[in-house]
């Protein structure tokens, strides 16, 4: 893994995203604590029931995530593209992972580790206020779309 990120020049990435709506300097703290990881297409990046100690940003590729399906009901896999967080619930929760996370291509992923976050947190506490303002807002935007 590579430490420090720069984000490819896709407006997925850097203009529709959760990482694109954060002001430049806070993106750049987040990115710059961040490491590099490949996924290899059809390679699982999670698999359920894995520690949520990881969360990642997709900057290349697609990935499929798999959740069981109830018996019965079939199994309707979901897609991520590029600028998209995966893992997210289980990072914030310290839980685990509740699906299948798999590479449909070759992919690119910036990864931030608990203990990492923790630490920027540590020197920045104001980050921690700004990115759950963001995510409120962004669950409420999906809320009223519903």
């Amino acid at each position: 893994m590579t430490e420090g990120i720069e984000l490819p020049d896709n407006p997925q990435v850097t203009d529709h995203s959760f990482i694109g709506e954060l002001n430049e300097s806070d993106r750049l703290v987040l990115l710059s604590r961040a490491q590099e990881h490949k996924c290899l297409a059809n390679d699982f990046l999670l698999r359920a029931g894995d520690p949520g100690d990881r969360i990642y940003l997709i900057l290349e590729g697609r990935i499929s995530i798999e959740r069981k399906a109830e018996p019965g009901k079939p199994r309707i896999p979901q897609q991520g593209a590029p600028g998209e967080l995966v893992g997210m619930l289980a990072f914030f929760t310290a839980g685990t992972n509740e699906a299948d996370v798999r590479c449909l291509e070759d992919s690119r992923f910036a990864v931030m580790s608990r203990s990492a976050f923790d630490a920027l947190l540590g020197e920045a506490p104001d980050l921690w206020r700004r990115l759950q303002e963001l995510g409120l807002s962004r669950m409420r935007k999906l809320q009223l779309a519903n």
